[in-house]
């Protein structure tokens, strides 16, 4: 199973609770497309009571989508916990190279510094290294994997069934789809937690580090 939680978070604790938070957008999303129309409104207001509604059922079938596509995990345990990072350098010009970072800890023998295959953006150096962290991982421990990136969690946790169903025919498809195929081998839950980038953590700074790093390889 995975779970995303787009929260802002501090630096955490082996003991720091990863109880998901993404259900509360979702409740507010809900109220407005299940809120009874007045007849007060004017045509303009209920024109966007309906849009909301629709982007609502259309992101309830996207999700509904991913969860099939990943289905339930067997298993939860005490977590793992990785930062990842993506960088790129000369980003939009000829010179553009992109570097993945993977920081389990200091001096763990999983921390990766690597140059992104491929085209070469931050979008890509992102997942990326989320798919290198992954495949570092024990499949039957629960992980909790940090980003910064948005792009990569939404993706992973929100478009991946629809994108699936469209056969990948998207920007980094080849990565999406080799990370969704090591998440669908997972025993136990893994979780995506949100962290603001460049705001002090170690841990984060590490990653970020290490990804400019790879950025430089040839």
């Amino acid at each position: 199973m995975v779970v995303v939680d787009l929260d802002v978070v501090t630096t955490p604790t082996a003991s720091e609770p990863h109880a998901p938070t993404g259900a509360l957008s979702r409740t507010h999303t809900e109220r407005w497309a299940n809120r009874e129309t007045s007849p007060h409104l004017d045509d303009n207001q209920a024109a966007v009571e309906e849009l909301l509604a629709a982007a609502y059922a259309s992101a309830r079938s996207k999700k509904e989508a991913t969860e099939a596509l990943y289905g339930p995990a067997t298993r939860q345990t005490p977590p793992a916990m990785v930062f990842t990072d993506g960088s790129c350098l000369r980003g939009r010009t000829v010179d553009a190279a992109a570097g993945a970072g993977v920081h389990w800890g200091p001096g763990a023998a999983n921390n990766r510094s690597l140059r992104v295959p491929g085209r070469q953006t931050n979008n890509r150096g992102e997942l990326y290294a989320i798919l290198v962290a992954l495949s570092l991982a024990d499949h039957r421990r629960s992980l909790t994997i940090y980003s910064d990136s948005q792009y990569a969690i939404r993706c992973i946790c929100y478009w991946a069934g629809h994108l699936a169903e469209r056969g990948w025919t998207c920007p980094n498809g080849d990565i999406l789809q080799a990370i969704v195929t090591i998440l669908q081998q997972f025993e136990a839950t893994v979780v995506f937690r949100w962290i603001r980038g460049h705001t002090g953590d170690t841990h984060h700074d590490a990653a970020d580090a290490s990804a400019k790093q790879g950025a430089e390889k040839a």
